[in-house]
């Protein structure tokens, strides 16, 4: 009976202990490994600037909240990007977050995601980018947040770097002067279709692409760069190049001439065709001649044009014959005699 006692005992013991701690362990072991993440990532961030020279980037817990904010939105919605919630921009959420107190702030965020995202893939990829590289490298940030959430075997990584205007520099101990965040405007089509872009102090082409709404890859080609160019105030970047116009055709205009202007139109010449038609009616019966000319020819044949050939030969054997006549009467009145 006391050995049945102490059993019952004892398993519920066993059995309170177990249904006590379950939930403190299942909700701690996710917080754990999104801090230490956070953590590592700024900690490798600050052993690359070492190696190049550069100070360390001090850990603002605003900026921490900002960046952790955007991973679990990106967490969300499974997706990689830099709009958060609300199309808000990474100042948008870093001044929300209690960044700068209200003085004029610059950020700078990169972000990295995936199914198979780790810590060493991220500072991989983002190294190998210039914009990137620029930004975790960069002189112009003084303080850098981080943070790290996953979800549908994705993980998401976001880090915000920041300054706040009239800050003194860590590594001199100066003031640094505010840094000029001049937006993107976007240019105007040119006459010939063409889209030009001036870059402005503190632009990059990241966002020069991003504002554009064009492929980065498709940005450096056409203007013949890499991703290790650096942009100079005033630089053009072509954005769209001029459009290929079809030639312009213009119109002739005939102009009819008025009356006076008119030439006269040439009176063709018309050569007359001679066409004889004989017939032979009887022996007793002379020769006929009939022929047919074009009206002009006629008409000059009216105005004593001249005899035609076979009226001279007509004429000349009639006066034969009258000679032979008049010959043959003489030689008669001379045999009479």
């Amino acid at each position: 009976m006391k050995e049945r006692f102490y059993s019952v005992i004892l398993f519920t013991i066993i059995a309170v202990y177990v249904w006590g701690i379950r939930p403190d362990s299942a909700t701690a072991a996710p917080l754990i490994a999104g801090s230490q993440s956070a953590s590592e990532i700024i900690s490798r961030i600050n052993a690359y600037r070492a190696q190049n020279g550069l100070y360390s980037y001090t850990i603002n817990q605003n900026l921490m909240n900002s960046a952790q904010v955007q991973s679990d939105y990106q967490a969300s919605i499974q997706s990689v990007t830099h709009t958060g919630s609300g199309s808000t921009s990474p100042k948008d959420r870093a001044y929300a977050a209690g960044y700068g107190g209200g003085s004029t702030i610059w950020v700078s965020e990169i972000i990295y995601g995936g199914t198979q995202a780790t810590v060493d893939t991220a500072m991989s990829w983002w190294k190998g980018s210039s914009v990137h590289n620029n930004a975790m490298l960069s002189s112009q940030s003084l303080e850098i947040g981080a943070g790290v959430a996953s979800s549908g075997g994705s993980t998401y990584f976001t880090v915000v770097m920041g300054l706040v205007s009239g800050s003194a520099s860590g590594e001199t101990g100066g003031e640094i002067p505010a840094i000029p965040n001049n937006p993107v405007l976007v240019a105007e089509p040119g006459e010939d279709g063409s889209i030009i872009h001036t870059v402005q102090a503190g632009q990059t082409l990241w966002t020069i692409a991003a504002v554009y709404e064009v492929p980065l890859d498709q940005l450096l080609e056409l203007n013949d760069i890499t991703m290790n160019t650096l942009l100079q105030p005033g630089q053009e970047i072509i954005i769209e190049q001029p459009h290929e116009s079809e030639p312009t055709v213009t119109p002739t205009v005939e102009s009819t001439p008025t009356p006076s202007e008119t030439e006269p139109i040439p009176t063709p010449s018309i050569t007359p065709q001679l066409s004889l038609t004989s017939t032979l009616t009887s022996k007793s019966t002379p020769i006929s001649a009939r022929s047919t000319i074009s009206s002009s020819q006629e008409a000059s044949d009216n105005t004593g044009g001249g005899l035609s050939t076979i009226g001279i030969i007509a004429v000349g054997m009639i006066v034969v014959y009258a000679v032979i006549i008049l010959i043959a009467a003489t030689f008669r009145n001379v045999d009479e005699e």
